[in-house]
Parts: structure tokens; C-alpha cells; sequence
């Protein structure tokens, strides 16, 4: 969900930071753990401002949780030893790392990282897409202040407010979780099943 001055906001770091690669509108901690060798470099450079710590505000936190179907218990063990890097560049601030669920790149950033013809499958690699772009030295940053929204299965109270500030009309829903069925209780079954699932979907986006 894009909200308002998210162009600008994405385009200062495009501007501002050298050799970026990809900017997100909405910082994710759990993205750290993976393609930072580019960022972590930058940070130390002397004409830049690096801050590590827990710095991000616990209410985005929660928005995390609330629309990707976390709990505070699986999201602890997802940002496990993870820390957030906040830069600060010529006055611009900004957070490392982005992530695939939403960006803005240069094209010929992306026509470097991904060579060849597109698959055109809409989901695949789409981590490997991040971890090489950090391996060519571009930078991934995620806006301080977010500037979109993530929405989930349905949209939740947050978002409809959200809305309803940018003149949208929006009805929050919810979701009943089925029980689950006793195949899926047999951890052996349930393995077996996905496996002919992901066969399924691959076979289907061939």
C-alpha cells in the first residue's frame, strides 16, 4: 500500500547514496541476515554515520506481525541476533537492507543482476535477485519513516484508517484459520504433501 511522497522519499536515496542498488518503502529486520557485505562496507567510510542497536519503533514491528501473519514468538526467532543499521549520508537518512516485497531499482541495475531473459514466472529467486545485487556492490536501503504499508490476506484496521486518511474507502476483514487435518498433523505426510504441492506450482509456471 503506497502512501503519500513514497516516490520522493525513494528517489532522495536513489539520489543521495552512492551505488545503490534497491530502496524499500518499508524496513524489515529479518532482511539483514542476508546480502549486507555491500552496505556493511559503506558503513564504514568516514564521511558516513553508522548506528547499530534495536532503533526501529516496536509499533512497525507489530505491523510486520499483524500483516504477515506473525507471532511475537516466531517473529523473535526470525530477527534472532539480528540488529538494525541506521546511516546517515550527506544529511540523508536511511536503513540497510531492502527487500524483494517491494522496491525501486535502475533498470540497468536490474538487467546486470538478473542476465538473460526473464523467466516469467511472477515468484522464484527472488532472494538470489537481492544477494546478487549486494555481490555487485549496490547498496540496499529501506526508508527510515515508512512510506508504504504491507497488507496481508486481508486488509487490516490499520490499513483501513490509512486509507480512509487518503480519501479511499476500505472494510477491514479478517481470517478464520481452518482446523488442520489429520494428514497434516503426521509431520512425514505433511512434508510429503508440500513437496507435491511446490511440484505442482513449478510444473504449472514452466
Amino acid at each position: 500500500m503506497f502512501l503519500p511522497s513514497w516516490l520522493p522519499e525513494h528517489l532522495k536515496l536513489l539520489d543521495t547514496y552512492p551505488k545503490v542498488g534497491l530502496v524499500t518503502g518499508f524496513y524489515i529486520r529479518s532482511h539483514m541476515r542476508y546480502g549486507t557485505q555491500a552496505i556493511q562496507a559503506f558503513a564504514g567510510q568516514p564521511d558516513v554515520k553508522a548506528e547499530r542497536g534495536f532503533l526501529i519503533p516496536r509499533e512497525l514491528e507489530q505491523h510486520y506481525i499483524d500483516n504477515m501473519g506473525r507471532t511475537w514468538e516466531t517473529y523473535q526467532q526470525e530477527v534472532d541476533g539480528l540488529d538494525d543499521l541506521h546511516l546517515t549520508y550527506h544529511g540523508v537518512e536511511a536503513l540497510a537492507s531492502a527487500g524483494h516485497h517491494q522496491f525501486v531499482a535502475h533498470r540497468q541495475v536490474l538487467l546486470q543482476a538478473m542476465p538473460g531473459e526473464w523467466s516469467g514466472q511472477l515468484m522464484g529467486k527472488v532472494r538470489e535477485l537481492e544477494i546478487t545485487i549486494d555481490a555487485l556492490g549496490y547498496l540496499r536501503l529501506s526508508t527510515c519513516k515508512p512510506v508504504t504499508h504491507l497488507l496481508g490476506n486481508v486488509i487490516s484496521p490499520e490499513n483501513t484508517a490509512a486509507a480512509s486518511q487518503m480519501g479511499l474507502t476500505a472494510e477491514s476483514g479478517y481470517v478464520r484459520k481452518p482446523a488442520a487435518g489429520r494428514v497434516f498433523r503426521v509431520p512425514v505426510l505433511r512434508r510429503l504433501a508440500l513437496a507435491v504441492y511446490n511440484r505442482l506450482h513449478a510444473a504449472l509456471n514452466s
